[in-house]
């Protein structure tokens, strides 16, 4: 996990708490928008194991993460 997604997590984590519930699926889906320009990929998908509002954000912007190894020929 890189400093970067480590950093928006601790602050979406506070900022969280002062979101009302029936607010907080909104307020997700426009930090993920936004943070997509600052995370890569791979750190949206860690970003999404926070909570189920992040999840579903992540999942709607990026979809479903894709955790089947490809087998090797031998």
């Amino acid at each position: 996990m890189s400093s970067d997604v480590t950093v928006v997590i601790e602050c979406y984590k506070i900022l969280k708490e002062y979101i009302p519930a029936k607010e907080r699926q909104l307020a997700s889906d426009h930090f993920v928008e936004d943070m997509q320009e600052i995370l890569d990929e791979q750190d949206l998908y860690q970003l999404g194991g926070v909570d189920k509002y992040l999840k579903a954000s992540v999942k709607d912007l990026l979809g479903e993460e894709d955790f089947e190894l490809e087998e090797e020929d031998y």
